[in-house]
């Protein structure tokens, strides 16, 4: 199951965000509907491709397995921290964008520009939210402990 979604997860996730665009031009009602599903859906993959991974690293004998929690605890936390933020900072923006760009040029343009907000914004805040995650993480440091066999 996980090497099936791990193969057809990138023209998957494009299908369903060519579908999200579709719902949001002709079915508007559905749309938060389908983007709470679809962020919900987003974090799960998200969090069943960190574990797998380091699971396979602890069974190769690469870590231990204090290491491997670790790790998962740290990525896991990385990822809902900058989800967080950049939802917050994005929803921030694009609502200001597509309410100046609505009044101004409609609402069609309303939302393609808020679209390409939150886009350049999502890339901004998340860069920047992994670069001081990997600030953090840095200091983070465990040391196997030495058995007295």
């Amino acid at each position: 199951m996980i090497k099936i979604l791990d193969k057809y997860w990138p023209p998957f996730s494009i299908l369903i965000m060519l579908m999200l665009f579709v719902f949001l031009f002709y079915y508007k009602s559905a749309t938060q509907s389908l983007s709470i599903i679809l962020i919900g859906l987003s974090v799960a993959i998200a969090l069943v491709f960190v574990i797998q991974k380091q699971i396979q690293a602890q069974k190769q004998g690469k870590i231990s397995l204090p290491v491997m929690w670790r790790n998962i605890v740290v990525d896991v936390l990385g990822i809902l921290v900058s989800m967080a933020a950049v939802i917050w900072v994005a929803c921030m923006v694009t609502g200001k964008v597509a309410q100046a760009a609505g009044k101004a040029w409609g609402v069609n343009a309303g939302i393609l520009s808020a679209l390409v907000a939150g886009l350049v914004v999502g890339v901004v805040v998340s860069l920047l939210v992994r670069w001081v995650w990997g600030l953090l993480t840095r200091q983070i440091k465990i040391t196997p402990a030495k058995s007295n066999v």
